[in-house]
């Protein structure tokens, strides 16, 4: 996973990053961008987690800018965040999910945006 482009923007601290994992792209949001740092992927406002009938990985970019439907697998539970997988993409989620969740398992979740940030 690797910012693959800095998108312009308006404002010096805000910008919109074009992050990949060499094939599948989305855009995300970040603030005081630094390339020399590792980062992490943040759903921000997350809806609509439930577990998939779909064991297959799935991007489907909806018509806000920076809203995403995603299939994934689950990759770690911890400290009432989930690491989701959708193809070499790692998506933090820390919004209210199913309990029931295990690693592995297929979920489906909707965002409105998609935040980096350093670790």
């Amino acid at each position: 996973m690797k910012v693959k482009c800095v998108l312009p923007s308006s404002d010096e601290r805000d910008f919109d990053l074009l992050i990949t994992d060499g094939i599948n792209d989305i855009i995300c949001n970040a603030v005081d961008y630094n390339s020399n740092k590792t980062f992490c992927l943040l759903a921000f406002i997350t809806s609509e987690i439930f577990i998939s009938d779909s064991n297959e990985y799935r991007i489907i970019k909806e018509s806000s800018y920076y809203a995403y439907s995603f299939i994934g697998s689950v990759e770690n539970i911890s400290n009432n965040r989930l690491i989701i997988r959708v193809f070499g993409l790692l998506i933090e989620i820390d919004d209210d999910f199913p309990g029931d969740l295990l690693i592995g398992d297929y979920i489906h979740f909707r965002v409105q945006r998609i935040d980096y940030y350093e670790k």
